[in-house]
C-alpha cells in the first residue's frame, strides 16, 4: 500500500499547484482555498456530468474524474456531497482526515473554522472546510 502524504506536505502541495493569482494587499482570499476550490469545482463538474452518480446524497467519485492537484495529494477517497467535495488524506496524527471544499453552484454550504463529520460506508470522517463562505 503506497504511504499517504502528511496533511502539512499535502498542504504544501496543493498551495504551490494550485495558487492563481496573488491576492492583493490586505486581502482575506486564501490562495489554498481557492485553489482547492477550483480543483474541485472541477472534480464535481466532470463526476456530474458523468451520469454515474448513484442519486444518494453522498457517493464515492472515482479516481478518474479527479482534477490533477486533488490527484496529486493522493486522498485516500473523494465523496461528492450535495455537489460540494470532501477529500479523505486520513493523517493519523492530524485532528481533522482531511477537506471539505464548497464549490460555487452547491446550496449546501458550511463555514471555515466548523468540522464536518461524515460517514461514508461504516467510516466516519473529520474534514476541515476549505473554500467555503
Amino acid at each position: 500500500m503506497k504511504e499517504r502524504l502528511p496533511t502539512a506536505v499535502a498542504l504544501a502541495v496543493l498551495a504551490t499547484c494550485c495558487a492563481r493569482e496573488p491576492a492583493a494587499e490586505g486581502s482575506s482570499v486564501n490562495p489554498f482555498a481557492e485553489g482547492l476550490r477550483g480543483a474541485a469545482l472541477d472534480t464535481v463538474t466532470s463526476f456530474n456530468a458523468s451520469g454515474t452518480r448513484s442519486g444518494t446524497p453522498l457517493a464515492e467519485i472515482p479516481e478518474r474524474f479527479w482534477a490533477p492537484e486533488i490527484a496529486e495529494l493522493d486522498p485516500v477517497k473523494v465523496l461528492w456531497r450535495s455537489n460540494n467535495l470532501a477529500m479523505v488524506l486520513r493523517d493519523p496524527g492530524n485532528d481533522a482526515d482531511g477537506f471539505y471544499v464548497c464549490v460555487p453552484f452547491s446550496s449546501y454550504y458550511v463555514a471555515d473554522g466548523d468540522v464536518i463529520q461524515l460517514t461514508f460506508q461504516g467510516e466516519t470522517y473529520r474534514l476541515e472546510p476549505q473554500g467555503c463562505p
